[in-house]
């Protein structure tokens, strides 16, 4: 009878080891996920055995970088869910943790936020005095040219024949050559006009005053003269930085800026 009973229970512990092969995991002590060391008294009062599947394959991912728990306290999955060592958790997010014995409990506490001060600084204008102001009138540096003045380009010649100086206005009598088929076109409006560094604008003189010469294209081997006015330029005007705008009228929308530096007689 003795006999017969010790084989009745080799042949079951054979069967479990066989059982637990062929499912393919190991039963264990607690799944609470924790690597704190409790007594034995308080693990028997609190615990149960439960059976679940170790996940050695499984990795975790911190802010792009890949980690695995330790070989001795691996991942397990236990009724569809992954369970860790949480100071494996809390190390890899950056939380500390620490073990109450006292109440028995886990602590974690989420780290202070880095402040960084900002310092902004705000660029105040400084008022200029009147001796810096009257210094950047006076420097400049363009080197105005007699005229008549000539710019050539390769589809047309553009002269600057003369400056007339009226009481209320002031003249820039103008020659320009087309020397290629697409029709030019003068943009008065468009001119950029400095007189001694102070700005002045074609608009300023009613438009019924402006030269309607310029209304029209300038053809092929055409030479076209006139004028752009604007207002008077003070007697001891040393020059007149001009930009002229002349458009290709064939609906191609080019253009060419024809810069002088005139110097006033």
């Amino acid at each position: 009878m003795g006999s017969l009973f010790s084989h009745l229970t080799l042949i079951l512990v054979r069967r479990s080891i066989m059982l637990r092969k062929k499912l393919g995991y190991i039963v264990l002590g607690t799944v609470i996920g924790s690597v704190f060391t409790f007594s034995t008294g308080v693990f028997a009062e609190t615990s149960k055995l439960v059976s679940a599947y170790l996940a050695n394959h499984i990795r975790f991912e911190f802010d792009g970088e890949i980690k695995k728990p330790s070989e001795d306290k691996p991942a397990i999955i236990y009724k569809d869910s992954v369970y860790v060592p949480i100071r494996f958790i809390a190390e890899g997010t950056g939380m500390p943790i620490t073990w109450n014995a006292q109440t028995q409990t886990i602590e974690i506490k989420t780290p202070e936020p880095e402040v960084i001060e900002k310092v902004v600084y705000v660029e105040v204008p400084r008022e200029e005095k009147e001796e810096e102001k009257e210094k950047k009138e006076e420097k400049d540096t363009r080197n105005y040219q007699t005229y008549p003045i000539t710019k050539t380009y390769m589809n047309m010649d553009v002269t600057i024949q003369t400056v007339l100086k009226n009481d209320d206005e002031t003249k820039v009598f103008i020659a320009i050559k087309n020397k290629e088929y697409p029709p030019l076109q003068l943009i008065q409006r468009e001119t950029v006009i400095e007189v001694d560094g102070v700005p002045y604008k074609v608009s300023d003189i009613s438009d019924l005053r402006w030269d309607t010469k310029w209304y029209h294209d300038i053809r092929k081997d055409e030479i076209r003269e006139g004028y752009i006015i604007f207002k008077e330029i003070p007697e001891d005007a040393e020059g007149i930085h001009m930009v002229l705008k002349i458009m290709q009228n064939d609906g191609s929308g080019k253009y060419t800026e024809v810069p002088f530096d005139i110097k006033v007689k």
